[in-house]
């Protein structure tokens, strides 16, 4: 809430409870936009600020206490326009009741498949993950171990091997400040909000044993780390970048392969990589996992404008609600948009 909600935002918190026990939150951002000239109020979860998979913090998922929050949601006080929630993951009941629960109030809604992201089960040893990948890709890995071996003393370091959670922050904001991102203006570095979120994010996660935060040295040098949670034997991948001076020799792959090794000694059974299905996340793993969007339109003037406003659009743009499938961008044939 420090780092990324705006001074025109509004907050609210929807806590649920049963017997006086709290058994739900689900912290809300109101945000003022315009559209064709209008003022609207979108309305979302705190946890799309972040783009990961959207989630209410609920003791359970069952129809009578997503009924709560879906009645709370439409409460007038609230005053949204347009609520959306776009990262619900496809496999969990979640995302489905709540489709299903607004559906039976006759709201305008819409709810539909969005991309996926990509994810590794973790079983067995880090050799037998190595053999279920391609051959050209464990040739890689050897090559660029040797590569990086014959520049230089080649260390991994981890969070407890530095003075404090500070020190080790600060190397990766160094780290983050010489990598191709500086340029573009979206290194963590660059981007002021996110640079104190973050220095929360680690100092937090640090105090409560969460934090996994790796880098890959050479000759001394920090050239590439990996930000990541541990929770519930799962690894959750947040940020990852490299010192663009050293991209011939791929440290940041080597330090992902040795995560995986690490995570695999230490019973870690899932790797959850970030919310965006990037192309180079196929070379490590064929898992992924579908997400649904749901966009909720209040029974008000704005809201029903709003919804007819992106249905013309959508079908402007030629979209039909076909089904949707992911394409690796390596499989397109030239010449195809």
């Amino acid at each position: 809430m420090e780092s990324h909600v705006q001074e025109s935002d509004s907050i609210a918190t929807i806590i649920l409870k049963r017997g006086g026990a709290v058994i739900g939150i689900m912290p809300l951002v109101l945000r003022p936009m315009k559209k064709l000239g209008h003022r609207l109020i979108a309305a979302f979860p705190v946890s799309e600020l972040s783009n990961t998979h959207s989630d209410v913090l609920l003791e359970e998922v069952s129809e009578p206490v997503l009924a709560a929050v879906v009645d709370t949601l439409y409460r007038p006080d609230l005053g949204w326009d347009v609520f959306s929630m776009t990262r619900l993951l496809e496999a969990r009941p979640l995302g489905g009741l709540l489709c299903e629960l607004v559906r039976r109030r006759r709201s305008r809604y819409e709810c539909a498949r969005v991309q996926p992201s990509f994810f590794l089960t973790l079983d067995g040893t880090f050799d037998g993950y190595l053999r279920r990948r391609s051959g050209s890709f464990r040739n890689a890995l050897k090559r660029i171990e040797r590569k990086l071996m014959s520049r230089g003393r080649v260390e991994i370091r981890a969070q407890d091997d530095f003075p404090g959670i500070e020190e080790a922050y600060d190397t990766l904001l160094s780290i983050e400040h010489r990598s191709w991102k500086q340029a573009h203006g979206t290194s963590i570095s660059a981007v002021s909000r996110q640079t104190t979120f973050y220095r929360h994010l680690c100092a937090v996660a640090s105090q409560k044993g969460w934090l996994h935060l790796g880098f890959l040295y050479l000759d001394g040098r920090p050239v590439a780390y990996n930000l990541g949670l541990i929770l519930n034997d799962t690894y959750f991948y947040l940020k990852t970048s490299y010192d663009y001076a050293e991209r011939p020799l791929s440290p940041a792959t080597l330090l992902r392969a040795k995560l995986l090794e690490e995570l695999i000694g230490r019973g870690v059974k899932q790797f959850d990589f970030p919310g965006e299905p990037y192309e180079w996340e196929r070379q490590w793993t064929d898992e992924m996992r579908w997400h649904q969007a749901l966009v909720l339109y209040a029974p008000s003037a704005r809201g029903i404008a709003y919804g007819l406003y992106r249905r013309v659009k959508a079908i402007v743009r030629g979209d039909r609600g076909g089904q949707l499938e992911y394409v690796n961008p390596r499989d397109l044939k030239p010449g195809l948009p």
